[in-house]
């Protein structure tokens, strides 16, 4: 007992003291019962996360401070010596961006890791992924030599979009070059065919839009040097086969907004496409357009309007715009106007509002001139379809006037609870068999009365024949 409790009095001492007594397996490992050595690398033991974190955090500040020249070098292209003048982008001219889905987008085109910047003239910026970017050239011209160049013999339908690009540019020359090495080389004779009417239509709408244009800047050169001074007093736009008369050019400011806000866009949505009514159509109605997600210009708008102007007061019974639009017709077989009957229906009141109130007729003047020639057709109003007197002067169909008379009777209509249905007829015109004019003949007594609209009296002097 004394033996065990001096034993127990000496191991609480040494732990006391610092010196923990080895173990008998200890004492068989280092030969002797003293204390375990310390290890030196304790402190790796314990301190590793605190240098594992350091390290990490050195790492990424140096590769922070590497990136930016890093980004220079891969931008920098084979052959210069300045990346910062490879990050530039070009200012003397534009760049053409061929995407895969076959747009060309013009602007100048910067390149980037992973994806490529065009930034427009207009200011707008367009940031497209790499893969969306087929070929990147300087002109149209550059253009035309990478497709040639990767494009071989054998590839038809991809030679065939080349001759379709060239249309869109107006690279009439190259096209017709395009289609005469397809015919030699055999390919298909009825898809040859039709893309040479479509280049022959697209070339002349070219044509008519350049004259439209020259017109309206007021002065066409002439081949030696002057002016033609008949060119230079028509400021209206004109056809390529006959000059149409002043009427059917002109352009009145309420009734081109009106056109602009209700016509145009049901025209552009359902009309305009590029095989139909668009730039490569070839029937006799045609539209401009641009590109999709461009803002339309006033030059495009005025040439619709034209040419909208020109189909509705020339258009017999049951060919309007809308009697086109919504019976089958075309390449495709289909109604341009089949889901939304409502908006078709206010088209179709609207271009016939316009067409019975101031339709035009062509009449000859007959004979034939002084020289032998025969004298050319003139437009007139018609007496029983305008309510003037014949020889008067033409109304503008377009004039404002008709666009109150015609807003007025849709508000009737609404304040009424009535809606214009689809194919409704307007109400008709029927002229009064009375004389056109008083005794005195200052002025007309009667004019052609609605038959559904109530009939006001109007304010008579004694003696006036009522």
């Amino acid at each position: 007992m004394d033996s065990l409790r001096a034993n127990s009095f000496a191991t609480r001492a040494a732990t006391h003291r610092g010196f923990v007594p080895a173990s008998p397996r200890q004492e068989c490992e280092h030969g002797h019962g003293g204390p375990k050595p310390e290890r030196p690398w304790r402190l790796l033991e314990y301190g590793w996360p605190f240098l594992v974190s350091t390290a990490f955090f050195w790492a990424l500040g140096f590769g922070l401070l590497l990136a930016p020249s890093q980004q220079a070098w891969a931008q920098e292209p084979t052959g210069t010596t300045s990346s910062a003048a490879a990050r530039q982008p070009r200012q003397d001219d534009e760049q053409l961006v061929l995407l895969n889905t076959g747009m060309v987008l013009h602007g100048q085109a910067t390149r980037e890791p992973d994806l490529w910047t065009v930034r427009s003239g207009r200011g707008s910026i367009i940031r497209l992924e790499v893969h969306q970017v087929d070929i990147v050239a300087e002109n149209f011209d550059h253009l035309l030599e990478q497709l040639h160049a990767r494009t071989g013999r054998e590839q038809v339908s991809q030679r065939f979009k080349i001759v379709r690009l060239c249309m869109k540019h107006e690279r009439f020359e190259e096209a017709r070059k395009e289609l005469e090495w397809l015919e030699q080389d055999g390919a298909d004779a009825a898809t040859i065919g039709q893309l040479r009417q479509i280049l022959e239509a697209t070339e002349r709408l070219a044509l008519t839009r350049h004259e439209r244009e020259e017109a309206s800047a007021g002065a066409t050169p002439s081949p030696a040097g002057t002016v033609d001074s008949t060119h230079a007093t028509n400021t209206s736009a004109t056809r390529q086969d006959d000059a149409e008369p002043e009427q059917f050019v002109s352009i009145d400011s309420e009734a081109f907004g009106a056109f602009v806000v209700r016509i145009q866009p049901p025209l552009l949505v359902g009309c305009a496409a590029a095989r139909c009514h668009g730039p490569q159509g070839v029937e006799g109605f045609h539209l401009e357009r641009l590109e999709l997600g461009a803002t339309p210009t006033r030059r495009m708008s005025e040439a619709n309007y034209r040419e909208v102007q020109r189909w509705a007061l020339q258009a017999e019974e049951g060919e309007s715009l809308v009697d086109w639009a919504m019976r089958s017709h075309g390449g495709s077989r289909e109604r341009a106007w089949r889901q939304d009957e409502s908006k078709t229906s206010e088209l179709r009141a609207w271009l016939e509002w316009v067409r019975r109130l101031e339709r035009q007729r062509l009449v000859e003047t007959g004979g034939p001139n002084a020289d032998g020639g025969i004298r050319q057709a003139s437009y007139r109003p018609d007496a029983e379809a305008t309510g003037s007197p014949a020889g008067g002067s033409a109304d503008d169909p377009y004039d404002p006037r008709v666009f109150n008379q015609y807003r007025e009777l849709r508000e009737q209509l609404r304040r009424g609870g009535l809606a214009l249905p689809p194919q409704s007829e307007l109400p008709r015109e029927e002229p009064v068999q009375e004389p056109a004019t008083d005794p005195s003949g200052a002025r007309p007594a009667f004019s052609p009365r609605r038959l559904d609209m109530p009939i006001t009296p109007r304010p008579t002097t004694p003696g006036e024949p009522r």
